[in-house]
């Protein structure tokens, strides 16, 4: 299983390598680590504001627009195994978003642990929920155009191979 190497699980999805094995070890980690992710909420209860709602309907809207831009990019090439190739360069690209996340984490800490605390105390307090709405709504966005590229990769070869045939 790759966790972090997409040229190389981009080629054996090109090459149809990849066992059934494999491919459930990727819809396993998948669903697994969203699942728990948003387990980890209900450890941090906080009252719900009409903006936290208004972010869920955004991110809802978000999600919806990257999985059929992804259907779409792979209908333009082969048009072929969706659900594989989403599932697979999904589960990767997720580790890379939240590598990006967690970069973003630790030099936000380290700005706030240098800077005047009370200047950052104060644009964190009552905005702060917006703030990650904003983040997570852009790791969203590249996480579905990076998904989408593979996908493209992988359907384009694909096609052009069958084409060739």
């Amino acid at each position: 299983m790759y966790i972090w190497n997409k040229k190389a699980l981009e080629q054996k999805l090109i090459d149809d390598s990849l066992t059934e094995r494999e491919k459930f070890s990727y819809v396993f980690a998948l669903i697994f680590s969203y699942v728990l992710g948003s387990s980890i909420a209900i450890f941090f209860p906080e009252e719900v504001s009409e903006i936290a709602v208004l972010g869920q309907v955004f991110m809802l809207i978000l999600t919806a627009i990257g999985i059929i831009w992804c259907f779409q990019i792979n209908q333009s090439g082969d048009g072929t195994k969706f659900v594989e190739r989403f599932v697979c360069i999904g589960w990767v690209m997720s580790i890379r978003v939240l590598a990006m996340y967690l970069i973003f984490l630790i030099v936000a800490s380290v700005i706030f642990s240098l800077a005047d605390r009370e200047g950052f105390d104060e644009i964190l307090s009552g905005p702060s929920i917006i703030l990650d709405i904003l983040l997570i709504g852009i790791l969203t966005i590249i996480y579905y155009w990076r998904v989408s590229t593979s996908i493209a990769v992988i359907a384009n070869a694909k096609r052009i191979v069958n084409e060739l045939d």
